[in-house]
């Protein structure tokens, strides 16, 4: 997967979506959701949204946010979360960075078949890729600590959801377990 394609891709739709005035204080998980299933849709034969883990059958009720699939290929299974970071805005990092470690856990216990991908798109008041503007920002630390081995990506860009929120960057960072790889402890 051309990873840096998608994260453009990615970033280019959530800034037209941010174009039309949105009401949202944050673009919605199912926003994130829809702009990747765009972006990887054409480079597999299919893409599941929502897909089990494991079978309902047997009583799973744990989902992935997108799996993909092509024939000779082993499955592509994908986490994402949002996080924010902005002055007068309630950051806490501690409990985002417990919400993207639940989804390396539903990713650990995969089997070993498979690239296993997390994705996470941040909105700031900040570069968060700056370390010198971010130095105090508790979510862009833990961001710059979380699976250090594992980040294959990270980008960042200006950018304006509202215009009246304090938010002027978006970052996206993207971590991977190819397969054979198993996912482990945090870094």
């Amino acid at each position: 997967m051309d990873i840096p394609k998608v994260i453009d891709v990615m970033l280019a739709d959530l800034a037209l979506v941010a174009s039309s005035q949105p009401n949202e204080r944050l673009p919605k998980e199912e926003q994130i959701r829809c702009s990747l299933y765009a972006a990887i849709r054409p480079l597999y034969r299919v893409v599941c949204a929502e897909r089990g883990y494991a079978s309902i059958d047997d009583g799973s009720r744990i989902e992935c946010d997108l799996w993909a699939s092509s024939p000779q290929t082993p499955p592509v299974w994908i986490e994402f979360k949002r996080c924010w970071a902005a002055k007068d805005w309630v950051n806490k990092p501690s409990e985002q960075l417990r919400d993207w470690e639940a989804d390396i856990q539903k990713l650990r216990q995969l089997s070993l078949e498979g690239d296993r991908y997390f994705i996470l798109m941040g909105l700031f008041d900040c570069d968060p890729l700056c370390e010198q503007e971010s130095a105090s920002n508790g979510v862009a630390n833990n961001i710059g600590r979380f699976y250090r081995c594992q980040l294959v990506h990270s980008d960042s860009r200006p950018f304006t959801w509202r215009t009246d929120d304090g938010l002027t960057c978006i970052g996206a960072w993207v971590w991977h377990w190819p397969s054979g790889v198993a996912v482990g402890a945090a870094a």
